[in-house]
């Protein structure tokens, strides 16, 4: 199943019993494979959720039990990542040639795989009004940097209205 970041970004975090334990703050992508690494948890500063531990990402984000969340000191490896500070969202984007095409202001992901499907594109004054729409497929992204998410010189467009049906928000 695919899903919007912005459509999981807020959801309850819950045990396969359906106790709520807390919500999604964000999440740590493996810039290099567009896998999921771990979410992180409204739970305190650093609490995260690795990968493995989730069992469903649907209306809600299943794990088996509170243990799930843990520190990202942990994790080496998710540590590492979330601290080069390296993200999609709201991420500047631009073609091989250096052709701005906007801010990433959703990305979708297949929850079963756990690995990023593509990313939306759109330009934006003030955040609140988006223009020149493009969805972009994970296959078309060369490189993620602090400043850019790299993809090739050939885009796919959609029409606002896909956009607002597929659920993403800001159109």
């Amino acid at each position: 199943m695919n899903r919007y970041f912005q459509q999981i970004q807020g959801q309850i975090i819950q045990t396969r019993a359906g106790v709520p334990i807390s919500r999604v703050l964000d999440m740590i992508l493996d810039t290099d494979t567009g896998k999921i690494m771990a979410i992180i948890t409204a739970k305190g500063k650093g609490q995260i959720v690795a990968n493995t531990d989730i069992t469903k990402i649907d209306k809600t984000v299943e794990i088996a039990s509170q243990e799930d969340i843990i520190d990202i000191s942990e994790v080496p490896k998710i540590e590492k990542q979330y601290e080069s500070g390296i993200k999609f969202y709201n991420n500047n984007v631009q073609t091989k040639d250096g052709t701005r095409l906007g801010k990433v202001i959703d990305y979708s992901i297949d929850t079963e795989l756990m690995q990023l499907n593509s990313i939306v594109v759109a330009k934006s004054f003030l955040k609140i009004i988006f223009w020149d729409t493009k969805i972009i497929s994970y296959k078309d992204i060369l490189e993620v940097t602090n400043n850019a998410v790299i993809v090739k010189n050939l885009v796919k467009p959609i029409k606002n209205k896909e956009l607002r049906m597929a659920g993403a928000s800001g159109t």
